[in-house]
């Protein structure tokens, strides 16, 4: 059997995995959490429409606009005993007609869905329905509204669908919904997940124990750098361009100053060196002696 959105679905869930682990590693920047939640919830949709078509169940679409007198493309639908064979081949002008089913009808499918799952694994039940409740709110709030720089997945949101993506790997397996079984090896070592479940998740913590955040800390600590404005960006430019060390890659610097400044992780000196040279006049210039705590 064919399975025709596996391709898709598992590009979504290695996205998540890559930053979900970004985060773990103390960047947990708003566009990395957007990402990490907008992939999370294109992979979950698109894995358990897949395991309905697996099952040749209807439900997976609607159709709209039928013109044809005959009832087509929809009888040709209910009549498919190999749904994916059938959208595999549909032309795409009857493509056009069928509407998959939305977000919120999955997340309650998903109770007989994994019926089976769950009867081996009673407690996941709980930790799947309160994950898919927040990964809808999150996304809807990221997609279509408003959405804080410090309030969008919180520590224990992140710590929650953390925990989740454990099971829900579990349930892909079970399902067979990847190509592989067992160990991850070769070109699967993307959708490596660490298995240990989160107790008392800490952006700041993950931040502070970063190997990053340790290495720049032992460059930076007590050296004065020019003042040049007081955004993270302006912070990270003047610390870059102040050391040879040129490996360090200025995203990931602007990364971690931007995480240092949220969480006060980051407090500096001001240093004023006045002067009056008889060919500049008087003027002074500004540095910082910055620390990272």
């Amino acid at each position: 059997m064919k399975h025709i959105l596996r391709d898709n679905a598992l590009e979504a869930w290695a996205m998540a995995i890559k930053y979900r682990n970004y985060i773990l590693a103390g960047k947990a920047t708003l566009q990395y959490r957007k990402q990490f939640v907008s992939s999370l919830h294109n992979a979950v949709e698109l894995f358990v429409k897949q395991l309905m078509l697996d099952n040749n169940d209807h439900r997976v679409c609607r159709v709209k606009n039928i013109k044809d007198p005959e009832g087509h493309p929809l009888v040709d639908f209910f009549d498919a005993d190999d749904l994916n064979y059938f959208f595999e081949h549909i032309p795409d002008d009857e493509m056009r007609q069928f509407y998959s089913v939305e977000y919120n009808q999955i997340r309650e499918l998903t109770k007989e869905l994994f019926k089976e799952y769950y009867g081996e694994h009673q407690k996941d039940k709980n930790i799947v329905d309160q994950a898919l409740l927040l990964l809808g709110r999150l996304r809807n709030d990221e997609a279509h509204f408003y959405i804080g720089k410090i309030g969008f997945l919180v520590d224990i949101e992140f710590e929650k669908l953390h925990n989740f993506m454990i099971v829900f790997g579990r349930i892909l397996h079970y399902y067979s919904l990847l190509p592989y079984w067992g160990e991850e090896f070769g070109e699967f070592v993307r959708y490596k997940l660490k298995n240990k479940e989160l107790k008392s998740f800490s952006y700041k913590k993950a931040v502070v124990q970063s190997e990053f955040y340790q290495k720049l800390k032992g460059l930076i600590n007590g050296h004065a750098v020019p003042e040049h404005g007081d955004t993270t960006y302006d912070y990270a430019e003047c610390i870059y361009w102040q050391f040879d060390d040129k490996e360090i890659d200025f995203g990931d610097l602007w990364t971690c100053i931007e995480m240092a400044v949220q969480y006060d992780l980051l407090e500096y000196d001001e240093i004023v060196e006045e002067y009056d040279e008889p060919e500049m006049g008087a003027g002074a210039n500004r540095y910082r002696t910055i620390y990272l705590k």
